[in-house]
């Protein structure tokens, strides 16, 4: 999936006075998931041999550069000024470099290709926000979400489960009665939202589940009761 392409970790310090824990992803984790699936990790050794090639072959000049995905998380508005690695092939301009989520990683090797991370933005690409967890302590956060998806097809379908998992919730691709959410596509009919509306679970749209990662289950207002109302579809 990744042959070719070269990466590097940027996790921005975290900034905030909510309380609600941000989504944190273990660097050593993403570095074997990427090399397993061909990626290259970037290295001092790797930038110097990229020097010397445009050095020794002017000709290639203006042509394709080597993907470098520069793979962000923590405190959002991710500065490349930061990474000293990341800063110097900016600088020279050695790679095409494309700024992206661990979610975005999942998604690739779930779908066998480098997916656009522009179809799917808002969970794809780094954000002004950091991506909140719902894993932590606390009555909110410990709250129980078993969702499951209708309306989503390919790489948004595929992203919306990684998120869910990564966020703290558990997806299931056949929803039951023991289900708390149902997250649908705008105008989405059929036999899921039936049941769901008859077992009264809570119909919403993907705008929910964007909050709840920008916000905590609270949402903007820190709701303990959360804020699907806002974003219900029934």
């Amino acid at each position: 999936v990744f042959r070719g392409c070269l990466f590097s970790f940027l996790r921005t310090p975290v900034e905030t006075t909510d309380g609600v824990p941000v989504l944190e992803f273990d660097p050593k984790e993403q570095a074997s998931f990427v090399k397993a699936h061909g990626g290259e990790m970037l290295t001092l050794k790797i930038l110097d041999s990229l020097r010397s090639d445009v050095k020794q072959d002017t000709s290639q000049r203006g042509g394709t550069k080597r993907k470098c995905y520069v793979v962000c998380w923590g405190g959002g508005n991710p500065s490349l000024d930061t990474h000293p690695l990341v800063s110097q092939l900016q600088k020279d301009g050695l790679c095409e470099l494309l700024l992206v989520t661990p979610i975005w990683v999942q998604t690739c090797v779930t779908m066998k290709k480098r997916v656009r991370p522009e179809r799917v933005p808002l969970i794809l690409m780094p954000q002004s926000w950091s991506m909140k967890s719902l894993r932590a302590k606390g009555k909110m956060n410990s709250r129980r979400l078993d969702i499951s998806l209708t309306g989503f097809q390919g790489t948004e379908k595929a992203a919306i489960i990684h998120l869910i998992g990564a966020v703290g919730g558990m997806y299931h691709d056949h929803m039951a009665s023991t289900n708390t959410h149902l997250v649908c596509k705008e105008k989405a009919t059929g036999l899921k939202l039936e049941k769901a509306v008859q077992w009264g679970l809570n119909v919403v749209s993907v705008k929910w589940l964007v909050h709840v990662i920008e916000y905590g289950y609270g949402g903007i207002h820190n709701d303990e009761h959360g804020c699907e109302e806002r974003f219900s579809l029934v």
